[in-house]
């Protein structure tokens, strides 16, 4: 029998599979057991879920709930134009991880253990049984969260509980806080006492931060704080939730460090908060959350002999100031696990088995305003106490603002670079996610999250002019030209490949479309033109025949059964290696020689999280990799079959997002936030860094050398473009 456990949670969901014979195997999604439970309504009109949802919500802000669990009561949530029952919000959550489920353990899911507050009533019940009939799961047996924690403690960790003792359970999560005492008795686990506290969770947490935050810089800047609390576009809305990432992780690494740095968007400042701090701003939370616990032991009835053991779960209980109010309150020093979110779904496994929850037919969802579809989550008038609050303004020690003055030269420059670009270009309305230039370097295509591909005439670098716009609707993230630069692809809408007729640069015409299910990680052509690959959403890596680009023909799709993304493909300048970024993390190498049974050769080691960037040198004989965890390696792939390690690059204070080497292989630019970095790649084995190009005010999200090397054009989430002039060779 195959038994899936699953603790649905506000912020992440974590599960557990039993299999025949006792094994429990917990599910990892990449390379962690924590599954976002965010869903995002996707532009072909399926639920997406976890990380891929997060990323989605990067174009489609409003389309994006972070937090089903906090909308349980909600009937309905707006998601983009549609209006999701919340029993299929949930379900689309539980889908994903019955995928997962069935992939580790080769079977259907017998048996269904879902866990749930200690104090939600019948209703809320109801809803998660719903959800689960929506997945195609079980009918659930329904499991109160500190039930399954004792569980864990007694069945997985060893812990002696003898039967008419107690257990306090002191469950501290994002999105709300619970603590339970429970009873050992003949059966399993009895909740004597639960007390709640809906409105209090690492979220709070998070919220006084950056109430903090808002009154020690807010006045610097009060309508781009305002922008970035209060978001109204889809710009903002961005950066807004990338602050508030920021911030959780950020106070995430105060458990484990004196302080931390966190950076406030549309602001540019990088503010530092100590452990300290962190414990003053959650101090009232924290307090609430003890006064909490020590009402639900009162109201058990029971006094502190009785009490066995204090285990915490959650993961906002890491933080340390927790267990030591927790143990003055109780006089008993609380249990602390080093991953305390993992524990009720592993102690799923070890509840006795009542009869599952009935499952009646889906309710039709309760009317709903447009505007309670759009409640945030997090406390509104924190929110608005920062603005008010912001009367001291505390100027961080940071280096200068970013000039427009070009390069900053380093000392291992060997090369004069012009300062100021040749050109900005103007006219996207959002941000601008790539360049590329065509084969013969006269025009040079852009494309904007917003307004689609705009055409330029580049001849003059220095008064570039727009000759065409093509498909103002969709978003484009990836532009590529065939070698000849008649035939231009790019992605469009998040889920398909668009493929262009561009004889006439100034009428760029639309002749196929490729569908994959989700949206585009890669678009290339191979060196002779004859073949593109594409790498999507729906986890495919996928080679065309480009023989007649009116009507590409699929010719190949690299083996794989793994349900986690491949974000890179790219060939080899001889067109007969395929390099791919991989599920496990690692970057695979793949012989061409036979397209129609591609042969791994060669797997590059893992990185720690994802791979970001894969790039041939123009040569061949250098591979450069890198990682989310801003690892950048160079490879030596003169033999694709035996690549060797040359060296790693300093790592950079922010992620890599874009990477690309001039025509004769001598330099290579990345760009990191909104510096583009130059090196010296003359010696791969010691590249030299040249200098920072500075101008861009946001994000640099693509750059690319024109095909004679001397221009570099860069695209970035600042609305614009810019053309570099470079020097020959």
């Amino acid at each position: 029998m195959i038994t899936l456990g699953v603790d649905f949670g506000t912020s992440s969901t974590v599960a557990v599979v039993g299999l025949d014979g006792g094994r429990a195997v917990p599910l990892l999604f990449g390379e962690t057991p924590l599954l976002p439970s965010a869903v995002c309504f996707g532009p072909d009109g399926a639920l997406i879920v976890g990380r891929d949802a997060v990323r989605a919500a990067r174009s489609r802000p409003e389309a994006f709930e972070p937090h089903p669990k906090a909308r349980i009561d909600d009937g309905q949530v707006l998601l983009g134009e549609r209006e999701v029952p919340v029993p299929e919000l949930i379900g689309a959550v539980l889908g994903r991880v019955r995928d997962e489920a069935v992939r580790v353990a080769g079977a259907g899911v017998d048996r269904l253990v879902l866990t749930h507050p200690a104090g939600w009533g019948a209703h809320r019940r109801q809803t998660l049984a719903e959800a689960a009939a929506v997945a195609g799961l079980p009918a659930p047996v329904l499991v109160a969260e500190p039930v399954a924690a004792a569980a864990y403690f007694v069945h997985v960790l060893g812990q002696a509980i003898p039967a008419g003792k107690c257990i306090v359970v002191y469950d501290f999560g994002a999105g709300t806080f619970d603590a339970s005492v429970v009873r050992r008795n003949a059966d399993g686990f009895e909740v004597l006492a639960a007390q709640g506290l809906p409105d209090t969770g690492g979220l709070d947490v998070d919220a006084a931060i950056v109430a903090h935050l808002g009154a020690v810089h807010g006045g610097r800047d009060p309508a781009a704080w305002g922008r970035l609390t209060s978001p109204s576009t889809p710009d903002d809305r961005r950066a807004s939730r990338a602050f508030w990432d920021d911030v959780r992780t950020g106070k995430e690494e105060l458990s484990r460090a004196s302080s931390t740095t966190i950076f406030a968007p549309i602001l540019d400042l990088d503010a530092v908060v100590g452990r300290e701090q962190l414990d003053d701003l959650a101090r009232p939370l924290l307090d609430r959350t003890v006064d909490a616990t020590g009402l639900a032991v009162r109201n058990a009835g029971i006094g502190t002999e009785d009490v066995a053991a204090v285990f915490l779960v959650g993961g906002a209980s890491r933080m340390s100031l927790a267990g030591t109010l927790l143990h003055r309150a109780l006089g008993v020093a609380p249990m602390v696990i080093e991953q305390p979110e993992l524990i009720v779904a592993g102690g799923t496994l070890h509840v006795p088995s009542p009869q599952p929850a009935p499952v009646t037919a889906i309710r039709p969802p309760a009317p709903q305003t447009p505007a309670a579809a759009h409640r945030w989550r997090l406390p509104v008038a924190v929110l608005a106490a920062v603005l008010a609050a912001a009367v001291v303004i505390v100027m961080l020690n940071r280096s200068p603002a970013v000039k427009s003055s070009g390069l900053v030269r380093s000392t291992a420059a060997s090369a004069t670079v012009t300062a100021s670009p040749f050109a900005t270009l103007q006219g996207h309305t959002g941000q601008v996610t790539a360049v590329a230039f065509s084969p013969d370097r006269r025009t040079m295509t852009t494309a904007g999250l917003k307004d689609g591909i705009m055409v330029w005439d580049v001849s003059s670098p220095a008064a570039p002019k727009r000759i065409a716009t093509a498909d103002e609707q969709d978003s484009v993230e990836l532009i590529a030209y065939s070698p000849d630069g008649r035939i231009m692809a790019t992605d469009g809408r998040g889920a398909a490949v668009i493929v262009w007729d561009m004889t006439d640069p100034a009428v760029p015409r639309r002749i196929a479309t490729l569908n994959h299910k989700w949206w585009m990680y890669a678009i290339e052509f191979s060196p002779d033109g004859k073949t593109m690959v594409t790498s999507g959403g729906d986890h495919t890596v996928v080679l065309w025949s480009m023989a007649d680009p009116a009507a590409p023909k699929r010719i190949a799709t690299l083996p794989g059964d793994d349900l986690r993304d491949r974000t890179a493909a790219v060939f080899s300048p001889d067109g007969k290696t395929l390099a791919t970024a991989e599920h496990d993390n690692s970057v695979a190498l793949w012989s061409l020689n036979d397209t129609a049974g591609l042969k791994r050769i060669a797997t590059l080691p893992a990185f720690k999280e994802g791979v970001r960037a894969v790039r041939f040198s123009p040569d061949g004989r250098t591979l450069v990799t890198v990682g989310d965890s801003v690892t950048i390696i160079v490879w030596n792939v003169t033999d694709p079959a035996a690549p060797q390690l040359s060296t790693t690059l300093p790592r950079p204070r922010f992620s890599v997002g874009a990477l690309a080497f001039s025509p004769n292989g001598r330099t290579m630019a990345l760009s990191s936030w909104r510096t583009v970095t130059l090196w010296s790649m003359a010696d791969p084995a010691a590249p030299a860094r040249i200098g920072d190009l500075e101008g861009h005010s946001d994000t640099v999200s693509s750059v690319e050398f024109s095909p004679d090397g001397r221009t570099l054009a860069t695209a970035a989430n600042d609305h614009t473009a810019r053309l570099w002039p470079l020097p020959a060779g």
